[in-house]
């Protein structure tokens, strides 16, 4: 599974999506105990996209909070994104921090 990652990142695009919260792998492995499962593995994704979204929050905080509904960037584009994330992911998906926390989870 994929969730939002750490709540100081918390912006109007959290509220668009309905999310409740935004979580730390540590706090989703809590989640996983809670729920009768153990973590197989935790990581973050998305690393390059805290700067921007800490840029989107500073000016969140400056000015009105309107969540807007993204576009689809063009096929080009989307797949420049895509392939970008995948670089890395490889390079830095171990690093402690991201725009989200991915996980696997399995039954006790």
């Amino acid at each position: 599974m994929t969730v939002p990652a750490f709540q100081w990142l918390w912006t109007a695009h959290d509220d668009l999506n309905h999310h409740v919260a935004r979580y730390t792998a540590d706090e989703l492995r809590r989640v996983f105990d809670r729920a009768n499962l153990v973590a197989v593995e935790t990581g973050y994704m998305f690393q390059s996209l805290v700067l921007a979204k800490l840029l989107v929050r500073g000016r969140e905080a400056l000015t009105s909070r309107v969540a807007r509904v993204p576009t689809i960037p063009p096929a080009a584009l989307n797949s420049a994104i895509q392939a970008w994330f995948t670089v890395e992911y490889a390079l830095a998906g171990r690093l402690p921090f991201g725009g989200s926390v991915v996980a696997i989870a399995a039954p006790r």
